[in-house]
């Protein structure tokens, strides 16, 4: 439902609040709120019950009103109105405790437009008394409300001020200029009933059935969309995906290929490489503790012929020959004699030097001697 705008007038005793009300419902034919009261009926209300502004109910009859909007008191009598009758209304004439009530409670789907109708005290008395009342019931009438509207009147509690100190018509003429405007759309809805052009708009149970069933039809399209967009892709893949496996296989199969081809070199290798490869020396031949040729050198001893290589079939057959080198052990002991003897023989040389300087310093001390 869309927002519904209601139109409130307040306004003090005789301030003209509820002819304006009228009139302009005539004019624009909009339906003025009649609210529930204790208030006991006027003769002219009794008379002419339509054109009351009220439904006058006892108080076990107010009592047992449910959902209340708003609701008042003046004068002992009690006011009020509900929900349903506030739908159906356009124009609702309300004091200022009823409006800020009224305020608290409304519910989403309604918003307000509050005019507030002003007249001078004595125009208020002057019209109060043309209705058959004394002035003592209008001093009494107005010192009730003069509290709440002077609060209402300090904190700017409405939209739109209209002052009403003269011609009524002329009043009604500047409110409705205002109306027009506020609720546009509701007095458009009022003339297409009038001539018969109005279609209800869809509840909103109806709407929000409405906007399930089109979701579920877009999500079918949707789906339905997806589903082709997937297929097309799963074929659009397939090709691919036999290319991947051929080029895999094209692959395995070079690579074997190029296996065989190393093993067929490896096993073609000429003799000539493997008589090479069997003359070259390897570390496991390698013996630490023999003697090489500066060894040989370094012990005196003379170059020795080569020694066949063992291990072969020849050397296996030959018989063995005989070594006339010295053994190691051997060697060493002569090379040990010699050293010694060396080192005798450089003593004797250091004593036999010694001797002779001892010599030549007699000499010297023999001439010093002679000299002197």
């Amino acid at each position: 439902m869309k927002n519904k705008t209601i139109i409130t007038i307040a306004g003090r005793t005789a301030a003209g609040k509820s002819i304006i009300a009228k009139k302009l419902a005539e004019r624009l034919g909009l339906t003025v709120l009649k609210s529930y009261t204790t208030r006991a009926p006027r003769p002219d209300e009794i008379a002419n019950p339509a054109d009351a502004d009220h439904i006058f109910v006892s108080e076990a009859e107010y009592d047992k009103l449910t959902d209340i909007i708003a609701e008042t008191c003046i004068n002992g009598n009690r006011y009020c109105t509900t929900k349903e009758i506030l739908k159906d209304s356009d124009c609702y004439v309300i004091d200022p405790d009823g409006l800020s009530y009224l305020k608290k409670n409304l519910e989403p789907g309604f918003r307000l437009a509050q005019f507030y109708v002003y007249a001078d005290e004595d125009i208020r008395k002057k019209r109060f008394m043309e209705r058959g009342k004394s002035e003592s019931e209008f001093r009494v009438r107005s010192d009730s409300e003069d509290k709440q509207f002077a609060d209402y009147e300090d904190e700017h509690g409405y939209d739109i001020i209209i002052f009403n100190n003269g011609n009524i018509e002329d009043t009604v003429d500047i409110i409705e200029s205002y109306v027009k405007l506020i609720i546009k759309d509701r007095l458009d809805e009022i003339e297409a009933k009038k001539n018969g052009t109005w279609v209800e708009p869809e509840s909103d149970d109806e709407e929000t059935a409405s906007n399930e069933e089109t979701g579920n039809q877009e999500e079918e399209v949707c789906c339905d969309s997806t589903t082709e967009a997937e297929m097309a892709d799963s074929k659009n893949e397939l090709p691919d995906e036999e290319t991947e496996e051929n080029a895999s296989s094209d692959e395995d199969t070079s690579l074997v290929s190029l296996a065989d081809s190393i093993l067929d070199i490896d096993a073609e290798e000429s003799p000539e490489a493997e008589d090479k490869a069997a003359a070259e020396p390897k570390d496991s031949d390698f013996d630490p503790f023999s003697l090489d040729e500066d060894d040989s050198a370094a012990f005196g001893l003379e170059d020795e012929a080569e020694k066949p290589a063992e291990g072969t079939a020849e050397n296996v057959n030959a018989e063995p020959e005989e070594d006339d080198s010295l053994p190691i052990d051997e060697t060493s002991e002569m090379l040990t004699e010699e050293a010694e003897q060396q080192n005798t023989d450089d003593c004797e040389e250091d004593d036999e030097d010694e001797s002779e300087d001892d010599e030549d310093d007699e000499d010297e001390d023999a001439e010093a001697i002679l000299i002197d």
